[in-house]
């Protein structure tokens, strides 16, 4: 059975009851409550392989500079990703980069770079959250 969320605006000086702004949204709290999720993350080296456990994932390495990470089983819904270089020696710059080129359900793509913005391979963490297929 749907559920009634309502929130109520005031002007910052209200008079009259009136002024006030009423907003309602129907929400099935049950369908949000259960909606079954799942994290997956991991390392990816420069040459595309899995650095450590893979789980959930297989990583390759398309061309210099980019990488395609394979989610199995695919998510239904990815709500968020994000991935970062690592770099570990002192010379790294903060402009080597990681961009995330696609998300897909079942896959995400992305480019790793250096400090003069041209693609080169690079090590990268990543972590991908969303809905379970």
């Amino acid at each position: 059975m749907p559920q009634i969320v309502a929130s109520a605006a005031r002007p910052s000086q209200p008079t009259h009851l009136h002024k006030c702004q009423f907003h309602v949204a129907f929400l099935n709290l049950k369908e949000i409550i259960e909606m079954p999720t799942k994290t997956v993350g991991g390392k990816v080296s420069a040459k595309g392989t899995s650095i450590g456990t893979a789980t959930g994932y297989r990583s390759t390495r398309v061309e210099t500079g980019r990488y395609i990470v394979v989610f199995d089983p695919p998510f239904k819904d990815i709500h968020g990703f994000s991935a970062t270089q690592i770099y570990s020696e002192e010379q790294g710059s903060t402009l080597d980069n990681v961009v995330v080129q696609s998300i897909e359900n079942g896959q995400v793509q992305v480019k790793t770079g250096d400090s003069s913005g041209h693609m080169r391979d690079r090590e990268f963490t990543f972590v991908a959250y969303g809905e379970v297929a």
